[in-house]
């Protein structure tokens, strides 16, 4: 399996980089997220709970795919634990 980012950009107003790769995989099965996920890692210096991987598109018989992948500032945990803690959601106001 070989990445190639084909294309970059920071978002900093949610703090995250935004990558579209392609993997080559010929005679292989599509990677899973968690194999695609640790060789970007890897290959770029970057923390495994850092990374976001939003969508693979394989086409039949080839053995390449397009992939969606988000890398935060801060870890995705983090994260969530802080959208939890903030505000009550909806229901949560009309009791």
């Amino acid at each position: 399996m070989e990445i190639e980012i084909k294309d970059s950009k920071e978002n900093p107003l949610v703090g995250r980089k935004e990558y579209f790769l392609e993997i080559s995989h010929q005679k292989e099965a599509t990677p899973s997220k968690d194999k695609i996920i640790s060789k970007f890692s890897a290959e770029n210096d970057e923390d495994q709970e850092k990374i976001q991987l939003g969508s693979i598109n394989t086409d039949f018989g080839i053995g390449f795919s397009r992939v969606k992948l988000k890398v935060f500032d801060e870890k995705i945990r983090e994260i969530e634990q802080e959208d939890e803690e903030g505000e009550p959601n909806e229901e949560e106001k009309e009791e």
